[in-house]
Parts: structure tokens; sequence; C-alpha cells
């Protein structure tokens, strides 16, 4: 979410073959709330993140998860990134331009790669602080 603009929608869906994008605070364009999808056994949910507050409330974020039956629920809002698992795994990349969000944020830019494999997912948070910083975490569903 927060691509604000069709031009951003149309260069980031050129990127790769399936493209998937939810509607943010910040956009007045034709996009879905949430998208769920299965990634071999995993199954994924994706929402903006400004339907919680407070931004990021773990709480309210696991209750979306399992409405949606999803075992990861990957959202943003916050402008921070995230991992975190309980019932569910909670996925924030953060801001890939380190923007400020209104309510706050890392100010660093940060992405996250899945990798899935079967029930398995790698995930890998890349940070920019003075040099590209990686962590990793894997889990198993």
């Amino acid at each position: 979410g927060d691509l604000t603009d069709k031009s951003v929608l149309d260069y980031f869906s050129n990127l790769a073959k399936k493209f998937v994008v939810v509607r943010g605070n910040m956009d007045h364009l034709p996009l879905p709330e949430y998208e769920t999808l299965e990634i071999d056994e995993i199954k994924m949910g994706l929402i903006h993140g400004d339907q919680v507050y407070p931004r990021g409330n773990r709480s309210q974020l696991i209750k979306i998860a399992k409405k949606l039956n999803v075992d990861v629920l990957i959202s943003g809002h916050t402008h921070s990134p995230d991992i975190y698992k309980e019932d569910v795994l909670l996925l924030n990349p953060g801001s890939a331009t380190g923007v400020w969000g209104g309510g706050g944020g890392s100010l660093k830019p940060s992405f996250m790669v899945l990798n899935v494999e079967g029930s398995k997912i790698d995930v890998e948070l890349y940070e920019l602080e003075d040099v590209l910083k990686c962590t990793q975490d894997s889990f198993i569903f």
C-alpha cells in the first residue's frame, strides 16, 4: 500500500510475473483491502496495516490473520520492520525508502525477501544503516 499513484503501481507491476498489492491509507486507487494467497503449503495474507490502532498492534494483527485463516500475515503502515511469531507469523518489511510514516518509523530503508519451500519459510530482513545488514529467520508450519 501507499503507492499513491497509478504510475507507481504500473512500474512495480512490470517487475514481476505476479504482483500482489493492497490499498494503503494514502492510496486513492481501486485496490483491495486485503489479499490472500497460498505458496506451496503456506497460506499468506497481505494487508496494509492501517486497519489496526495503535500502529502495528500485534494482537489485532493476529486476530486479522485468524479471520483470514492464514499462517503468515504481511503488513506495513508502521514504517518499521518487525518479525513476530506466536499463533501466526507476522511480518512487516518496514519501508523500502525509509520514509517517516506520520506515526513514527525507523527512518532506515528496509525490505524482506521470503523463500518458501513446502511448509518452511525463510525470512531475510535487510536494513540499510551504514551498510546493508541482513537478519535471517526460518519458520516451519
